[in-house]
Parts: C-alpha cells; sequence; structure tokens
C-alpha cells in the first residue's frame, strides 16, 4: 500500500454504514441515528446491528424471566449476524415473510434445534423489527409517513410519482391486473394483462414507496460520485453503496463521496417532497412530514467510518 506503483494497480473497496439508514439520518437530520451509522465523527465505528442485537437479546432475556418457552430456547443465540439481514433490509421494506425467511436461514446455519427453528423465526423477526423501531424511531416513522402519503394518493386512484434532486422523474408502475379470458374449441384460457388505464395497486404502492424513495437518493448518490470521480480522474465501480477504486485514490474518493452526499442532502428533501406531492394532488389532504432534529450534516465529512 506504500508503494505507489503497486497501489496504483490494486483495487480497493468501501461501504456505506447501513446506507438507508444514513440516508434517512440526513433526510431527519437526527442525530441518534447519526451517530448509529457514523455520519459523526467517533473514535471508533458504531454498529447498528450490534445495537439492534443487543436490544432484541435484552427483550429475549426479560420475555424469558416471565415464561416464554421461545424466548428461553433463544438466549444465547442473538447475535450481530443473526439480526444483520433483516435490520438492513427494513429500510428497504422487507415483508413479515420475508424477514421470517432471513431470520430461519441464519438460525439454521447457526445450528438451532431444527424442530424449533419455524417457530422461533416467526417470533424472532417479530422482535427484531420492534427493536429497530425502538432503536431508530425517527426512521421509522419516516418511512410510516411515506406510507401514509402514497395510500392517499392511490386510494385517489393516481400512482405515485417523485422527483429526485437531480431531476430524474420516478413513477411506481404498480397497477391491477386486467384479466380476461379467450375461449377456443379445445380450452379456455385465462390472460392477465397489465397496461396504464389498469387501476392502481393500492398495497403495492404503499409497500413500494418508502424503499423506492431510499433507493432513488442512495442511486443518487452513487451516480453523483462517479460523475464527481470522473472529473477528478479517478477510477471508478460500484454496487449500491459499495465503491471501489485503487488504493492509490482511495482518500480522494472517500472525500469526493463525502462531499457528494452532503450536497445531496443539503435541501431538506421530505419537506420538498411534500410539497412536490402536494402541488400535485391539491385536492388531497395529505399529513405534513416529520420534524428535523439537530445532526449537523458538515460533521459527517470528518466522520472515517461513514464509508469504510
Amino acid at each position: 500500500l506504500a508503494d505507489d506503483k503497486v497501489a496504483a494497480h490494486l483495487p480497493l473497496q468501501i461501504d456505506g454504514s447501513n446506507n438507508a439508514f444514513q440516508h434517512y439520518a440526513a433526510m431527519l437530520r437526527c442525530e441518534e441515528t447519526g451517530v448509529l451509522t457514523n455520519l459523526q465523527e467517533q473514535d471508533a465505528p458504531a454498529s447498528l446491528y450490534a445495537e439492534v442485537a443487543a436490544q432484541v437479546a435484552s427483550l429475549v432475556e426479560r420475555e424469558a424471566e416471565q415464561g416464554n418457552a421461545m424466548a428461553a430456547m433463544l438466549e444465547g443465540w442473538i447475535t450481530r449476524k443473526v439480526v444483520k439481514q433483516t435490520v438492513m433490509t427494513v429500510a428497504y421494506g422487507v415483508t413479515a415473510v420475508g424477514a421470517r425467511r432471513q431470520i430461519y436461514g441464519q438460525l439454521e446455519k447457526a445450528g438451532f434445534d431444527a424442530n424449533h427453528t419455524y417457530p422461533a423465526s416467526q417470533y424472532l423477526s417479530k422482535l427484531v423489527r420492534e427493536a429497530v423501531a425502538q432503536t431508530c424511531p425517527a426512521v421509522c416513522n419516516a418511512m410510516k409517513w411515506l406510507a401514509q402519503c402514497a395510500r392517499i394518493i392511490a386510494k385517489s386512484g393516481s400512482s405515485v410519482c417523485w422527483t429526485t434532486p437531480a431531476g430524474l422523474v420516478v413513477e411506481q408502475p404498480y397497477r391491477r391486473s386486467d384479466a380476461f379470458r379467450i375461449d377456443t374449441l379445445l380450452q379456455r384460457i385465462s390472460i392477465n394483462r397489465r397496461h396504464n388505464e389498469c387501476p392502481v395497486s393500492v398495497q403495492r404502492q404503499v409497500n413500494g414507496f418508502a424503499p423506492n424513495f431510499v433507493h432513488s437518493l442512495d442511486a443518487e448518490h452513487m451516480m453523483r460520485t462517479a460523475l464527481a470521480a470522473h472529473d477528478h480522474d479517478i477510477r471508478f465501480a460500484a454496487v449500491h453503496d459499495s465503491y471501489w477504486t485503487h488504493a492509490c485514490d482511495m482518500g480522494h474518493l472517500s472525500d469526493v463521496l463525502r462531499t457528494e452526499f452532503m450536497k445531496l442532502h443539503a435541501s431538506p428533501l421530505l419537506a420538498v417532497l411534500y410539497d412536490e406531492l402536494a402541488g400535485k394532488h391539491q385536492d388531497l389532504e395529505l399529513p405534513p412530514p416529520p420534524d428535523t432534529g439537530d445532526l449537523v450534516l458538515t460533521d459527517m465529512l470528518q466522520s472515517k467510518y461513514f464509508f469504510s
């Protein structure tokens, strides 16, 4: 790494620390979530996964003391690895079934009793989601607000549509299918067809808005970083929130991606989103966006664990 010639050819990668939660922390200016996702400088990296695991372990211990047999079986099995995937995907709209499957897979890998893995995964996935809500209440409230807006808009017959800071118009295409039947001499065929005249699928519009909105932001952050890297003649590759460059340029890329993240969140994105939605649907009464906190975004520029 100290040799410039070697460093010029060795690729390195850095990853965002709970990237979706980082975007929510920045949008909400939430200090608590900002600390847990390393938007503030700290001597050691914070871990949202470890925090949630500790919270779940505490809940399990308490319920075991109250006589819950399943909780008693799970004591000692709650680790960061068991909860990580579910915590990560909460911000991306993981369903109860999806969370249960994730926990099931982790317990199975850990060697938990196969006869009790299914009910244990059902029980534990619920506790993990409860722990995330307790650990990051501001994020969960923002996701609920987005879902409320989507429900009101979808029930009026419209699909949810918004514009990213870069000017990209995003529209959720979720609609119910138009079914019709074709009778032939040999058989009867049922065909489902979706087109723009089909009524919107209210539940899919609701379920998709929060994860799609945050996805549009992390995609824009990656795009902004890629463009800035090109301007600075930095070789760049990325998958979602995993950014790659050569070792000799990693320090430079680290500065660039932090600057672009701060620029992306410079404006109050949830307030801007509310104004856009309210302007498009003036006949609807949408709830106001959640309050923001006191997180200072410029602190993130000095946080070495923001992307690491």
